[in-house]
C-alpha cells in the first residue's frame, strides 16, 4: 500500500505518511484539495494532486449527475 507525504504550496513543512484511507478522510473533511502537494518519489519533487490523474480519481472521484425523467 502506498504512503504519501503532503504539504500545501504555502508551507515548507510536510505531513505524513498517509495511506489512501487517511487521504480520503482528509479530502472529505476539506483538509486537502486538488492543489495540495504530494511528494512524488519517482521524480523526487512536490506535485499538486491535480497533476496525477490516478490519484485525483481515487481521492476526488467525479460524481455522476442524475437526471430525472
Amino acid at each position: 500500500m502506498s504512503e504519501y507525504y503532503l504539504r500545501t504550496p504555502e508551507q515548507d513543512e510536510s505531513r505524513g505518511p498517509f495511506n489512501m484511507a487517511k487521504m480520503l478522510t482528509l479530502a472529505e473533511a476539506g483538509q486537502i484539495t486538488e492543489n495540495t502537494l504530494y511528494y512524488d518519489e519517482e521524480n523526487e519533487e512536490w506535485v499538486p494532486i491535480a497533476m496525477n490523474e490516478e490519484l485525483m480519481a481515487e481521492i476526488f472521484p467525479k460524481s455522476e449527475s442524475l437526471r430525472l425523467n
